[in-house]
């Protein structure tokens, strides 16, 4: 464990802008980043397809693959926080959308059935290698998305790096988003609270 004199640096395991302000306006600690380069599409759980696995299972797996490329790159004192999020819809699993033809079909189908994120957290210390890891969920309902705003949306093109193919705090879609079950920043892709509960129980204030 890092001596009180030298503060925990915290590492955030992911490219998403969105995650990083989410870090950065929720925890008042400085924070590095760096990006997991891993084959995502390429994780099952047991032999199930990847399309009928059990979401959280998947989302935690994908976040442990995360942490495990990254923690040889950490400095002694870091602690590593890595996530993953898949998207429930109609029961199916929606990670981050093919194409532009896919997106679209995605964004157009909330307007008919609501959207459940499962956003696995996973925060690792190098000093002593403890992990620890949680998962949150979300759900969101949508009042009908008309055609030129899901254009809009594509044309920004935001949503095509997203799972499920939608991004809830885009101004654009707010005056379409109905009844949430759950924490917007855990739909967002970091649940803060769960992130919040994973650090304190390393033993570290933030």
């Amino acid at each position: 464990m890092a001596s009180p004199s030298q503060p925990p640096l915290f590492v955030l395991g992911t490219s998403s802008k969105t995650r990083h302000k989410l870090f950065k306006d929720n925890f008042d600690a400085p924070f590095t980043t760096l990006r997991p380069c891993i084959d995502e599409q390429g994780v099952n759980v047991g032999s199930s397809p990847r399309s009928s696995s059990d979401p959280k299972q998947l989302a935690l797996e994908i976040a442990g693959r995360k942490a495990d490329a990254l923690v040889p790159m950490l400095q002694e004192n870091s602690i590593l926080i890595t996530s993953d999020q898949v998207m429930l819809h109609a029961g199916k699993i929606r990670e981050k959308p093919k194409d532009i033809e896919q997106c679209r079909h995605y964004l157009r189908s909330y307007s008919k059935h609501h959207a459940m994120t499962v956003t696995a957290v996973v925060v690792h210390r190098k000093s002593d290698d403890i992990r620890i890891s949680g998962v949150d969920t979300c759900t969101q309902y949508f009042r009908s998305i008309p055609d030129d705003i899901v254009e809009q949306l594509l044309e920004k093109g935001e949503v095509l790096h997203c799972a499920g193919g939608i991004t809830v705090e885009d101004e654009l879609l707010k005056p379409y988003l109905a009844l949430r079950q759950g924490d917007l920043d855990s739909f967002m892709g970091l649940p803060v609270r769960l992130l919040r509960r994973l650090i304190m129980e390393l033993g570290v204030n933030i």
